[in-house]
């Protein structure tokens, strides 16, 4: 799932306390605190299955937390150059246009005006991807 990968930066199929912190650039005590309230399991990681649990929650703070990610004027919408420079950092081998991005967006812009809101991004992440 795309949105997983954002966050699972050394792409070890598990989102740790220092990739929570980085992302969120938030302390030390309040990433484990976040990680903590998600790992199940107790092995002090998120795992996609972890993190797919509160994506089914609906508005759960991850998907929130995953969404200002890409939203990164805080506007409450998600622009083919946001959805670009963060899947750049997060796919740095990809060939990424503007265009493509554009292209994403339009896949699931439901209201065709060419940004992508909470509530498509929160249908997109329920659409399995590899």
């Amino acid at each position: 799932m795309r949105v997983f990968k954002s966050f699972d930066t050394d792409a070890d199929c598990r989102i740790s306390v220092s990739e929570i912190q980085k992302l969120r650039r938030c302390t030390t005590a309040e990433a484990k605190e976040m990680v903590a309230a998600v790992d199940t399991d107790g092995d002090g990681f998120i795992s996609i299955k972890e993190f797919e649990a509160l994506l089914d929650d609906g508005e759960s703070d991850a998907l929130r937390m995953a969404f200002e990610e890409y939203d990164e004027n805080g506007d409450g919408m998600i622009t083919a150059e946001e959805l670009c420079r963060a899947l750049r950092w997060v796919l740095p081998d990809e060939d990424l246009t503007v265009e493509k991005c554009a292209e994403m967006i339009a896949g699931v812009d439901k209201d065709g005006d060419i940004v992508i809101s909470f509530d498509e991004f929160k249908a997109m992440t329920t659409t399995k991807s590899s």
